[in-house]
């Protein structure tokens, strides 16, 4: 029988799939703009690896994140450190049990019981000195039984190796062995081309077992480019919130535009000025008309370069041509910003 938990408003359990990433700077370093952006792209959690942030720190920072997104807490052996962040309020801690005794978990278990916090179990198997699957079930057989002799159930469990087979493995073995909520995901993946072909093979088998509850695309990169993978990942299966899709051509010689430019220009508009969930839309960005009108018919907005400039399509009708590219650049994010406020009756904004 699958259990529930929750991190914060997020509900692990219930058959739907979380975006989780990890700020990959001091915490001080994020604008209310960059985290809000975060929250747009469709990101549902996000973990932060403590140091030596002091607990009003923590806390200022979970404020503002407050109506974004939960804050997890990643301890490394530190009971001080897991002790102020879940007094700060964090919603959520994560142990590694290489690095941490059982005897040090009695003030830990008590306090995250008191402040409805969930705790997060994540070995990553570089961690271990011995690897065998008998040694990894005997952790976690270990920490589990603690927290249920303490009736704390508001358990997630994750194993991460960086290989993919193993990774499915161990997966599939914790998954059926504990039925907790699970945070799946290769470690040491490297970067976002590498990341996302082996991260989205390892999640195209797991998902199939029912047993993937939040993801993570760990990259060499930003927690944007994380989180854009992710959503697309779930988008195409149909798991996501909402359908939004910017789809553009590869480009040849006949492009009469960067496409790959006017492509960052509208993922940046959109992202930091509206929040995706629940809204479908696509986008289409075509460097030439040759193959670009019918290919984009189907798109909600359309541009196609011309010869002579561009042409702006909506519901796969010609709304204008353009020839000047700022004036198209403005014409087109009017045209964007439109189609979205009109999709967006009844979603929730902030």
């Amino acid at each position: 029988m699958r259990k529930i938990s929750k991190v914060g408003r997020i509900v692990l359990g219930d058959g739907r799939v979380a975006i989780q990433s990890m700020f990959k700077k001091p915490l001080r370093a994020y604008s209310e703009a960059s985290l809000k952006r975060l929250y747009n792209m469709g990101c549902d959690i996000m973990r932060f690896s403590i140091s030596d942030e002091s607990e009003d720190e923590i806390r200022s920072f979970v404020r503002r994140c407050d109506d974004l997104f939960p804050l997890v807490s990643d301890i490394q052996g530190s009971v001080s450190q897991a002790v102020r962040s879940l007094k700060a309020g964090c919603s959520a801690i994560r142990l590694n049990p290489a690095n941490f005794r059982i005897s040090d978990l009695e003030s830990i278990t008590e306090l995250a019981g008191e402040r409805n916090a969930a705790i997060r179990i994540g070995i990553n198997e570089g961690s271990l000195d011995d690897r065998s699957d008998d040694a990894i079930i005997r952790f976690f057989d270990d920490y589990v039984s603690f927290f249920e002799s303490r009736r704390f159930e508001n358990l997630v469990l994750s194993v991460k190796s960086s290989d993919y087979s193993r990774t499915l493995f161990i997966n599939r073995l914790i998954g059926e062995r504990f039925g907790y909520p699970m945070h799946v995901g290769l470690t040491e993946a490297g970067d976002i081309c590498v990341s996302a072909v082996r991260t989205t093979m390892v999640l195209c088998d797991l998902i199939k077992t029912g047993r993937i509850d939040t993801i993570r695309y760990s990259i060499s990169g930003s927690e944007e480019s994380e989180v854009r993978c992710a959503y697309e990942f779930l988008r195409t299966l149909g798991n996501a919130s909402g359908d939004f899709q910017i789809v553009s051509c590869p480009m040849c010689a006949r492009a009469g535009a960067d496409v790959e430019e006017f492509d960052r220009m509208v993922e940046n508009f959109v992202f930091d000025n509206f929040d995706i969930r629940g809204l479908n839309l696509k986008l289409a960005i075509m460097g030439c008309p040759v193959n670009g009108i019918k290919e984009a018919e189907d798109a909600d907005v359309a541009v196609c370069a011309t010869k002579s400039g561009y042409a702006i399509y909506r519901d796969g009708k010609l709304e204008c041509n353009v020839c000047e590219k700022t004036e198209f650049e403005s014409l087109f994010v009017e045209t964007v910003s439109n189609a979205i406020k009109e999709r967006a009756i009844g979603r929730k904004s902030i």
